[in-house]
Formats: structure tokens, C-alpha cells, sequence
């Protein structure tokens, strides 16, 4: 399963509704809140300050944090915080002690 298809899984009902991009440029998502989608990939945020966010962090980018004790990646530190908790809550460590990717090759 491609990046793509895996987080499109996991996204929350605002989030890359398909069809629903169209809907939410022209100011309304569906009878709901107006939204801001994303030119690039067609997810549909809330905020425009998520939408930026998504832009500058995630839309065409690889995860750049990965989980010290599994294969889990995550493009955000939040989200790896949120699976260290769900997941290995035994061996939890604090959010600063996490593995960005490009850092790795330095410590070695």
C-alpha cells in the first residue's frame, strides 16, 4: 500500500474527501463549514493555517519521523507522540528524543 492510500485511510472526515475539493474552493464543504483544499492533492482542511501547514509539511513529502521501535513513520512529531503513547506505552519516551530521518546519518 502506497503512502498516499495508507494516510488517505486514516484521514479525518474533513480531510481529502474526494470530490469534495471542488466543492470546498467555492466556499462550501458539502452544507458544512467552508473549507480550503489544497491545489495539489485535494484535501480539504478547516483552517487555512492547516492547509499552509499541510503545503509547507506534508502534500508530496515522505514522513520524516520515524518510530525508534517499530516501522511506523509519521510526517508529524504529534503523531508519533500520539502512537508512542497508543502503542509502546511501556518504553514511551519524551517528544524531543524523536528520530527525525534526515538527522539520522549525522548521529551515526
Amino acid at each position: 500500500m502506497s503512502w498516499e492510500q495508507w494516510s488517505a485511510r486514516l484521514a479525518l472526515p474533513l480531510v481529502g474527501a474526494v470530490g469534495g475539493a471542488a466543492a470546498a474552493v467555492g466556499g462550501a464543504l458539502r452544507g458544512r463549514e467552508p473549507g480550503f483544499a489544497c491545489a495539489d492533492c485535494g484535501r480539504v482542511y478547516k483552517l487555512k493555517s492547516s492547509l499552509r501547514n499541510h503545503q509547507k509539511w506534508e502534500c508530496g513529502k515522505e514522513p520524516q519521523f520515524q518510530c525508534p521501535y517499530c516501522v511506523y513513520r509519521a510526517k508529524q512529531k504529534m503523531h508519533i507522540a500520539r502512537h508512542m503513547e497508543r502503542m509502546h506505552r511501556e518504553v514511551h519516551l519524551k517528544p524531543d528524543q524523536y528520530i527525525k530521518q534526515d538527522n539520522v546519518d549525522a548521529c551515526t
